[in-house]
């Protein structure tokens, strides 16, 4: 494997075949050999994960300032305290740990402190909040009483998720186009190649992350910009400072740690199978899609990749989201069928589940997510997300991670 800037990373070849069940705390540092060509780690995983519901903010018919319209970005404080960027309305809302109401920070417009297109949020490490305000190009950091203390310029940006996050170090990361896009072999353009601009504390550019062009095969993106079961290049980003990575087409991703690259494989994996009535709404959607666009696309994969996608919480720990087998749904009254010119409903639903590693690449453990919740953070034993009610309301979720007995 090689750096950057080109160096060959020489790691240490190692083996890891115990599950771990110690709960969700970095394991050890594994050891690093510069005598060794390759690293591999191999694993094996079991599921054994129970979540408990600690806190719900919001609210369908009760007072605005627990009312969300669109959640874009949660932040987490060391504290506990929940700072929520709604776009609808627009507004940065701070709830201490028991879910109270605390504060409005900044408010809509382009002044100091003001923002106009929130795209995320994040806590510096010395305490205070940073958000990404892509309508007015600029990074605001506000204290721990919600004063404005200072504004970051930025050029450019993309309107995408994992727009922005910062690290360790107080550096801030923000998600650029680099290359426009390309015509692909099968007559098409590819999607833009997208990266990190990596800025400093005060906001000067210190260098850009590159990252996998994003141009999933057997995806189609139809009137409803589906993509089922995409083959692709899937990243994310460490508070550590590197990406984490790899193809989907495999069990298998790269820590890429300058200091020391590691790759994790999953050498029992089997991949899932998209079969029966599951395939057959699916290719049902396809047709649709076809009907309505013109295009063409590719017929439903076999099988599934091995994952969705991966993220890096807090404490550098890697959430690897698994496909899974699916199980069919009931449909609210009145969707059971529909006919004509109407999109097929799909009626078959993954269970979301993780499996969860240290930031050197051990397995901990796998945890299943309730249905539809968006993960936005997770440190020690807490996990935050975001969900919807009935009405599609939103709400902040704070779920604490049972450990099991020893005797169960």
């Amino acid at each position: 494997m090689r750096s950057a800037g080109g160096k060959k990373i020489m790691t240490k070849t190692f083996v890891i075949t115990a599950t771990l069940t110690l709960g969700l705390g970095a394991g050890p540092q594994p050891a690093i050999d510069d005598h060794a060509d390759s690293s591999k780690v191999r694993i094996q995983q079991v599921c054994d994960t129970e979540l408990v519901e600690e806190l719900r903010i919001g609210t369908v018919t009760g007072p605005e300032e627990y009312s969300f319209g669109e959640i874009r970005d949660l932040a987490v404080g060391r504290d506990g305290s929940i700072f929520v960027a709604d776009l609808h309305p627009q507004s940065v809302r701070q709830f201490d740990p028991t879910g109270r109401f605390v504060r409005q920070i900044g408010r809509e417009g382009q002044g100091p402190g003001e923002y106009t297109s929130l795209l995320g949020a994040a806590i510096l490490p010395d305490g205070t909040l940073s958000i990404w305000d892509y309508g007015n190009r600029r990074i605001s950091v506000y204290d721990s009483t919600g004063a404005y203390l200072r504004g970051l310029r930025v050029s450019g940006g993309a309107v995408q998720r994992k727009a922005f996050q910062v690290d360790t170090l107080g550096r801030f990361y923000v998600k650029v186009r680099t290359e426009p896009p390309r015509l692909l072999p099968s007559g098409r353009f590819s999607d833009f190649t997208y990266g990190y601009a990596r800025l400093s504390p005060d906001g000067r550019v210190l260098d850009t992350l590159s990252l996998p062009p994003d141009n999933p095969t057997g995806a189609f993106a139809g009137p409803d910009n589906l993509r089922p079961f995409p083959t692709q290049e899937v990243y994310a980003l460490s508070p550590f400072g590197y990406l984490v990575g790899g193809s989907n087409e495999q069990y298998s991703f790269t820590i890429r740690d300058p200091n020391g690259a590691v790759t994790v494989e999953n050498e029992g994996h089997q991949p899932v199978p998209v079969t029966g009535e599951e395939r057959r709404e699916w290719e049902a959607v396809r047709e649709y899609s076809e009907r309505a666009s013109g295009i063409s696309f590719p017929a439903i994969p076999r099988s599934k990749p091995a994952f969705r996608d991966l993220w890096v919480d807090a404490d550098g720990r890697i959430w690897v989201h698994r496909y899974v087998e699916a199980f069919k749904r009931d449909l609210p009254p009145g969707q059971e069928t529909r006919s004509g010119n109407v999109r097929p409903n799909i009626t078959w639903r993954e269970p979301q589940v993780f499996d969860v590693y240290s930031a050197q690449g051990q397995f901990l453990r796998c945890v299943e997510l309730p249905w539809g919740v968006r993960l936005s953070e997770s440190r020690g034993s807490f996990i935050w997300g975001v969900t919807k009610g009935s009405f599609d309301e939103e709400y902040v979720v704070r779920w604490r991670i049972q450990r099991e007995e020893a005797s169960r």
